[in-house]
C-alpha cells in the first residue's frame, strides 16, 4: 500500500506552519508575492544584509516583474524557504521551493 504512505506524507507537508517573512506585489499588483519560511532565524549579527531577489512572473497575456529582500541569514540556515504567488483576482496560488537559494553564496 505504498499510495497510502504516499497521502500520509502529504498531509504532513500541508500542516508544516507556514511564517511569511516577505510580502510584496507585482509591478501591476495583479499577483502578491510572499516569501515563506518554516521558521523565523535570528540575526548573529548587529546588523542586517538583505539579498534583493529579482523575478518574472509570465502568464497567457503578460510579463510582470516583482522583487523580494531575503535576509542573508536564512542563507547558511536549515530553514526551508518558499516563494508563494496568489493571483489577486483568482485567488489562485502558485508556489516555488526555495531550493534555488541553495546557490547563493553567504559571502556577498
Amino acid at each position: 500500500m505504498p499510495d497510502e504512505q504516499i497521502i500520509e506524507e502529504d498531509i504532513k507537508t500541508e500542516s508544516q506552519k507556514t511564517i511569511v517573512i516577505f510580502n510584496t506585489y507585482d509591478e501591476t499588483i495583479n499577483y502578491n508575492i510572499q516569501l515563506t519560511t518554516n521558521e523565523i532565524v535570528n540575526n548573529e549579527n548587529d546588523y542586517v544584509k538583505y539579498l534583493p531577489i529579482f523575478g518574472k512572473i509570465k502568464d497567457d497575456t503578460n510579463t510582470t516583474n516583482f522583487n523580494v529582500s531575503l535576509d542573508q541569514n536564512y542563507i547558511n540556515s536549515s530553514a526551508i524557504l518558499n516563494i508563494q504567488v496568489t493571483h489577486s483576482k483568482t485567488q489562485k496560488k502558485y508556489l516555488c521551493d526555495g531550493s534555488l537559494f541553495q546557490s547563493i553564496s553567504p559571502k556577498f
